[in-house]
């Protein structure tokens, strides 16, 4: 099969079968074990790139942005936003703040 840039580079998405998704982090672990996921049960190319690259105009078809190691990440969500439309964007994180957790949040009774 040949695969057919979009947006007249090879950093984009090739073709509709093996999307790129672009992924900002600054922990190499987790970048591998994303590959590990993606790029074979998914069928997708992992790109790790920075904000500044995912600002450069390569179009991809998800954007996965670590919130753990990702410094200004609601200035990031925007900014990427405004310069890559079509993409989907996905915040990653290890914990749920408990202000924001039902199940954690409401109150344990005990019966007497």
């Amino acid at each position: 099969m040949q695969e057919s840039p979009i947006g007249g580079d090879d950093h984009g998405v090739t073709d509709a079968a093996h999307p790129r998704v672009g992924v900002i982090t600054g922990d190499p672990l987790r970048l591998e074990g994303l590959k590990a996921i993606c790029e074979d049960a998914l069928e997708t190319e992992i790109v790790p790139i920075s904000v500044e690259a995912g600002l450069s105009g390569r179009e991809l078809a998800l954007v996965l942005i670590d919130g753990e190691t990702t410094p200004q990440l609601f200035e990031v969500i925007a900014t990427l936003r405004q310069a890559q439309p079509a993409a989907k964007l996905i915040v990653l994180g290890n914990s749920t703040p408990r202000s924001t957790s039902s199940a954690s949040s409401a109150p344990v009774q005990r019966a007497t």
